[in-house]
């Protein structure tokens, strides 16, 4: 009877050793795959930033647009090119995922100095695309030769919609893309100046202070003396930054209407070639 019962608790025994087994070797294998089920956005690739310049052979390139349409499964990639000698062959490229490899992609509209690019058949659960530029005669495989330009899912720039467009709709594009950035720059100058005009203000509040202080020694007078002099050094030069960057707010806006008078131009351009076409 005693056989019996050590045999049965035994046999409990090694059927929760089993149990506790199975458990262990699942959660390790969720462990090491959890990536791929479940996969982590904090280790992808930072994109490019926009119109941060990108330097090659004989060009200077600038991303100025990045826009994806999960509807359409499409990209529309601008990039501003700067020619280094006046005569330029131009570039090539080619669009590749992480996963799926190389990705369709022509250019919609190519000119010397931009390119507009469209990027098809994009996987539906991409994580990074990046589009690799090289200047023409030159190998792609040479390394040091070869640019790329990051995206990734959580930063590229989502739409509705990407539908094929007209070569001039897509010139009206890269000049809003323009517009758009010249806003961002704005807005950046704005609130630098803002922080000088406040520091300004506590600068001027805390020289008033120290000039109707009264100072036990020489000693102390003299320092309270040479920080209000370095105070007003610097409300003159965060003046002096203050003015440099209102010029540079009223060029970025006149350099604006100019884009959106062009802009209007080619729209009226398009709609008096569709009343010629009819």
């Amino acid at each position: 009877m005693k056989e019996k019962k050590s045999k049965k608790i035994k046999k409990g025994t090694n059927a929760g050793i089993q149990v506790l087994l199975c458990i262990l070797a699942g959660g390790y294998f969720l462990f090491f795959t959890s990536k791929i089920w479940m996969p982590n956005n904090e280790t992808l690739i930072e994109p490019t930033s926009l119109y941060a310049r990108q330097v090659m052979d004989r060009h200077e390139v600038y991303l100025s647009q990045w826009a994806y349409s999960v509807k359409d499964r499409a990209m529309e990639v601008i990039i501003e090119i700067e020619a280094k000698d006046l005569v330029s062959e131009g570039i090539e490229f080619e669009a590749v995922d992480r996963t799926a490899g190389k990705l369709p992609i022509k250019a919609v509209t190519e000119h010397t100095d931009y390119l507009v690019l469209r990027i098809t058949d994009v996987p539906e659960k991409w994580k990074e695309i990046s589009i690799r530029l090289w200047e023409k005669g030159q190998k792609k495989e040479q390394g040091e030769k070869l640019l790329r330009l990051y995206t990734n899912i959580d930063k590229v720039n989502k739409v509705a919609k990407l539908p094929q467009k007209e070569a001039i709709d897509y010139d009206i594009d890269r000049l809003k893309a323009q517009i758009t950035y010249d806003s961002y720059r704005i807005s950046e100058h704005q609130e630098k100046i803002d922080e000088l005009i406040e520091e300004n203000i506590k600068l001027e509040k805390r020289i008033k202070e120290l000039e109707t202080a009264n100072y036990p020694s020489e000693e102390e007078a003299e320092k309270a003396e040479k920080t209000v002099g370095n105070a007003e050094s610097k409300i003159v030069s965060n003046a002096n930054t203050v003015t440099e960057k209102t010029k540079m707010i009223e060029e970025l806006k006149n350099r604006s209407k100019e884009l959106q008078r062009q802009i209007n131009q080619l729209k009226d351009e398009e709609q008096k070639n569709g009343s010629d076409k009819k």
